[in-house]
């Protein structure tokens, strides 16, 4: 089944500050990004002393153990969490995620990507795929990203454990609250999509810089090539918010 993107994609993937999954990759793969667990800041003392004057209770530091835990917890509250601020510093000490980014070419060496980017929805599809097959990489196996969009139905449930085939440039971030910002423009046809590189992953990726001047750096964009395959394994209803979804990405 070929399935057609009706507007830019976004994914996310993640981090790992440590160095117990950021292994060598094999034959042009990329390391795996993973910053698990996520991990609020610790409130402030000062602030944890008057709430207890004042008899409030403070709350515990939140923490997404998994990046379907933070997932999960973006589609029931996105706005004003305090959690993708800890994934950004996390995602900013990985040496894993700083490797990636420095091993993509700059984007006017590109300029199929760079048009895709800054152009958007007016580029080259072709040059865009050329790009990505002479210049991208691998991302690790195991590597988890994000997307916000639709997923085809039947019974008005998303379909699962059949390959769909992505004919566009596949976009996708490392935060989930991105891709749970643009699961709301569906009109409540989205969802969050949790993806999973399968082991065998056959499709050249694009890792943006998300720092200097770039234009749409705060998306920490992951771009795939058209042609990706996507599986969605599990459903993971949220009352009164987007569904997230399990998905395998070959």
């Amino acid at each position: 089944m070929s399935f057609i993107m009706s507007r830019r994609e976004y994914l996310c993937g993640e981090n790992f500050r440590g160095s117990t999954l950021c292994t060598v990759p094999i034959m042009n793969q990329l390391l795996l990004i993973y910053p698990y667990p996520v991990v609020e800041r610790q409130h402030d003392p000062r602030d944890q002393i008057l709430a207890a004057i004042r008899g409030n209770i403070n709350r515990p530091q939140l923490i997404a153990h998994t990046p379907l835990e933070l997932a999960v917890m973006m589609s029931q509250c996105h706005v004003s969490h305090p959690l993708p601020n800890a994934l950004h510093e996390a995602l900013d000490s990985c040496d894993a995620y700083t490797f990636a980014k420095n091993e993509m070419p700059p984007l006017h060496k590109v300029p199929g990507i760079y048009k895709y980017r800054n152009e958007f929805p007016h580029y080259d599809q072709e040059a865009v795929n050329d790009d990505l097959h002479h210049s991208g990489r691998l991302v690790h196996s195991g590597q988890v990203v994000f997307h916000g969009g639709e997923w085809p139905k039947h019974d008005n449930m998303p379909i699962l454990n059949e390959i769909l085939t992505l004919d566009r440039p596949f976009s996708t971030t490392l935060c989930p609250q991105v891709a749970t910002t643009h699961a709301y423009y569906h009109n409540g046809h989205g969802y969050i999509w949790v993806i999973t590189a399968a082991h065998n992953i056959s499709t050249p990726a694009y890792v943006f810089h998300n720092k200097k001047r770039q234009n749409l750096k705060h998306e920490m964009e992951i771009l795939f090539a058209p042609g990706a395959q996507v599986k969605c394994t599990s459903i993971i209803p949220v009352a009164n918010r987007p569904t997230v979804l399990e998905v395998i990405l070959q």
